[in-house]
């Protein structure tokens, strides 16, 4: 059984644009939280994995990659943070459905702190499943 204690939560940033990435974990960082950060999916996966991060923050598009396809690869339940730069029905139903908030992008730092420790508050639950 693994026990994790963490003083302070971790947030894994998933963001492709590097400007934007640093922002979002200097908000965090700013607010108490401990920010893990990567620029894909591909970058992102192990982190999730190894690192057990409280709350995964995600970008929607990144590049060849979906990040709602993140949430779903996920090996154990994790609180997720969808944005994106476009509102989109289908992509927000689907977020939803996976039990993701979801933010349009720009996100002011107070809506972005109060989701995220809503999520940390909330903890992980059992994911739906995405239905095609």
């Amino acid at each position: 059984m693994l026990i994790r204690v963490s003083v302070n939560p971790t947030v894994l940033v998933v963001e492709d644009d590097p400007q934007l990435r640093q922002i979002l974990a200097q908000i965090l960082m700013a607010r108490g939280y401990r920010a893990l950060t990567a620029d894909g999916v591909e970058a992102a996966a192990p982190i999730l994995r190894d690192a057990f991060p409280d709350v995964l923050l995600v970008d929607v598009r990144l590049g060849a990659f979906n990040g709602l396809q993140l949430v779903a690869m996920a090996e154990r339940p994790i609180p997720t943070i969808v944005m994106t730069g476009h509102d989109d029905v289908a992509l927000r139903a689907a977020a939803e459905r996976m039990g993701a908030e979801f933010l349009v992008k720009p996100i002011p730092s107070d809506v972005l702190i109060a989701t995220v420790q809503r999520k940390v508050e909330a903890g992980p639950r059992v994911l739906s499943p995405v239905r095609r």
